[in-house]
């Protein structure tokens, strides 16, 4: 009786284990739950990477821009003084006061 006990016993064992093992970690397992919600999550990080490539672009536009109105100030400012010469044989005063505000702004 004992032997036949210590058999069933064995045998109960390799069978629980065996389900046990599938159980935590050997089998894969499906669940449609859980891959509908992790292709969500795929889908909404592709998104946010596009809208984040898209706002990349529109920093480096604007940037862009940026430098071309600063240079174009720079340009009208540097042509200032070229202007006013041509102004100082016609009318001094004029000349002289364009002159000062031209000066009184130039950066150091």
């Amino acid at each position: 009786m004992k032997r036949i006990v210590s058999h069933l016993a064995a045998m109960f064992s390799l069978v629980t284990a065996t389900v046990a093992h599938a159980q935590f970690g050997s089998g894969i397992v499906y669940d449609p739950t859980q891959s509908a919600h992790a292709f969500t999550q795929i889908e909404n990080e592709g998104k946010s990477l596009e809208n984040q490539a898209q706002q990349i672009e529109n920093g480096q536009q604007i940037f862009t821009n940026t430098l071309k109105i600063a240079s174009t100030a720079i340009q009208t400012y540097n042509t200032v003084p070229a202007a006013i010469q041509p102004l100082s044989r016609d009318d001094p005063c004029a000349a002289d006061a364009l002159f000062a505000v031209s000066s009184r702004r130039r950066p150091t």
